[in-house]
């Protein structure tokens, strides 16, 4: 082949450029070869301590009652404070502080709730639990025509 067929050949046939030189495969010697085959076990070994690590500490949250494994689900134990939950807490502490009933939905957005509807289900529940008495409010004086609004008054721990 002539010293410009190699030169052409050497070219991309699209653009006309050079093309650019595959890198050679360099020979490995013995020593590379085993230096890989440390790093490629060293590898492995952290990879095993981890892999234990992770499943002492699945054993240990089994026995501690943080996850609860069924054949559907795994339960984790958690902590998270939701906004509602936060809304809520706020809600209650409105009413442990008070001595007289107080209107839902009134604590409700003042402690933050945008749909004070939603929450009030919780009131109805410690209701059945005995922690709050409903009531039924309406406005004094005038002819007490006005539209009825729920309250609740905090028993807690009082009630017996």
């Amino acid at each position: 082949m002539s010293p410009a067929a190699k030169t052409k050949s050497a070219r991309s046939p699209r653009t006309g450029k050079a093309k650019a030189k595959e890198a050679e495969p360099e020979a490995t010697t013995n020593g590379e070869v085993a230096e890989e085959e440390a790093k490629e076990s060293a590898r492995d070994a952290a990879r095993r301590e981890k892999e234990e690590a992770a499943a002492k500490a699945r054993e240990e949250a089994i026995e501690s009652g943080d996850l609860i494994v069924t054949k559907a689900y795994e339960f984790t134990s958690s902590d998270k404070q939701t906004a509602s939950a936060e809304v809520m807490s706020k809600i209650l502490d409105a009413y442990r502080e008070s001595e007289e009933p107080l209107i839902f939905n009134e604590v409700a957005t003042k402690a933050g709730a945008k749909y004070p509807e939603d929450l009030v289900i919780a009131m109805y529940v410690l209701e059945d639990l005995d922690f709050v008495r409903k009531f039924t409010a309406r406005p004094t004086g005038g002819d007490g025509a006005g539209r009825s609004r729920v309250a609740f008054l905090w028993q807690g721990e009082e009630v017996e």
